[in-house]
C-alpha cells in the first residue's frame, strides 16, 4: 500500500539496517544485517504492535522509525505524512524527532539529578516553549491522561520528587507524561511494562492508550484522532488486546512482507489466535494470515 501523504501516516520501503560487528571472523566485513527489506504502510491514529522473538529486530525497527540509530547505516526510505524523514540532515532529524516523536523505554531513563517535573518539562524546554505554556503543559497533560481524581493526585504528589525517591511504576508513569507533554504525533514505546507487575503494567498502558485515543484533547473519544502508538512488547496477548495493526518480525524480516490489520490476523473462536501469531514469530509461517494482493 502507498502513502497518500496524510499527516501522520507512516510508510517504510525496503528498509534495512546494519550494525558494525566486532568479530570479523564471524561477521562478514565486520557487519551484520539486523533488518532486511522491511516495507509497510500504517495509517494514522492507531496502535501498532511490533512483535517478534528476542533478536528478531523489534527494538532496532522501533529505534530506526524513531531516528535513534545511525542514519548512514540505513537503507531504504521512511516517510511520515509523505515526508522522507530518513533523508533529512542530522540537524533536521534532531528537530524533527524532538517535535513530532515521543519515547517510552523499558527503563524510565530519567535524569537522576532532576525532579520528575523537570524531567517532564525537558522536551518542552528543548523546543523553547514559553514559561507560561510550560506552567500549564504538565497539568493539561495529566488531566487528559488520567481517568479520575485519584490517578491525578497520585501523579501530582510525586512531581517534586527525584526519580530515586519513587517506585518503578511511578517512574514509568512519569516517563509516559514526559513522552507526550509536547503533544507529539507518534509515540514509540519499547517494552514499557516489561519490568512492572500487572497492576502497574495496566496503569502505564492505560496512560498510553488514553493519549493515543485523544492526544491532549479533553475529548478522549474524538473520532479524528491523529496519534499513533508503536508498541514493542513480548506479551502477545496484550498486543492482541490493544493493537489495530501488527508488524510481526522473524529473523529481521516482516512475516508476510507487510503490516497486518486486525481483520487480516489469524482468528480462533472469535479472538485473535495467539498460538498462530507466536508460530509466525518463531518460524515465519503465515498460516491463517490474510496477505494483501
Amino acid at each position: 500500500m502507498m502513502s497518500d501523504g496524510i499527516a501522520g501516516e507512516m510508510e517504510a520501503r525496503s528498509l534495512g539496517y546494519s550494525y558494525v560487528g566486532r568479530d570479523r571472523e564471524t561477521v562478514k566485513d565486520g557487519q551484520r544485517n539486523s533488518l532486511q527489506g522491511v516495507s509497510f504502510h500504517v495509517p494514522t491514529g492507531h496502535v501498532v504492535a511490533i512483535l517478534g522473538l528476542s533478536g528478531s529486530g523489534k527494538t532496532t525497527l522501533l529505534k530506526l522509525l524513531g531516528l535513534l540509530l545511525n542514519p548512514r547505516r540505513i537503507s531504504g526510505s521512511l516517510t511520515l505524512g509523505g515526508q522522507d524523514y530518513a533523508s533529512l540532515s542530522r540537524a533536521e532529524q534532531v528537530s524533527f524527532r524532538s517535535r513530532r516523536f515521543g519515547f517510552v523505554f523499558q527503563s524510565a531513563n530519567m535524569l537522576s539529578a532532576f525532579s520528575c517535573l523537570d524531567n517532564i518539562l525537558l522536551p518542552t524546554r528543548l523546543q523553547r516553549f514559553g514559561r507560561k505554556l510550560q506552567s500549564n503543559v504538565v497539568r493539561m497533560t495529566i488531566d487528559c491522561l488520567c481517568d479520575n481524581r485519584r490517578q491525578r493526585k497520585e501523579i501530582f504528589e510525586v512531581l517534586r520528587k527525584r526519580p530515586s525517591q519513587i517506585s518503578g511504576g511511578q517512574r514509568q508513569r512519569m516517563a509516559v507524561v514526559r513522552a507526550v507533554a509536547h503533544d507529539p504525533e507518534v509515540v514509540f514505546a519499547d517494552e514499557p511494562c516489561a519490568s512492572l507487575d500487572s497492576v502497574n503494567s495496566q496503569q502505564v498502558m492505560r496512560l498510553l492508550l488514553r493519549w493515543q485515543e485523544g492526544g491532549l484533547s479533553r475529548d478522549a473519544g474524538r473520532t479524528n484522532n491523529s496519534k499513533t502508538l508503536f508498541l514493542v512488547t513480548h506479551d502477545t496477548t496484550q498486543a492482541c488486546d490493544v493493537a489495530q495493526y501488527f508488524l510481526v518480525l522473524h529473523d529481521g524480516k516482516l512475516v508476510g512482507g507487510q503490516a497486518f490489520n486486525r481483520d487480516q490476523m489469524p482468528v480462533r473462536h472469535g479472538k485473535l489466535d495467539v498460538e498462530k501469531i507466536e508460530l509466525a514469530m518463531n518460524t515465519g509461517n503465515v498460516e491463517g494470515f490474510s496477505l494483501d494482493g
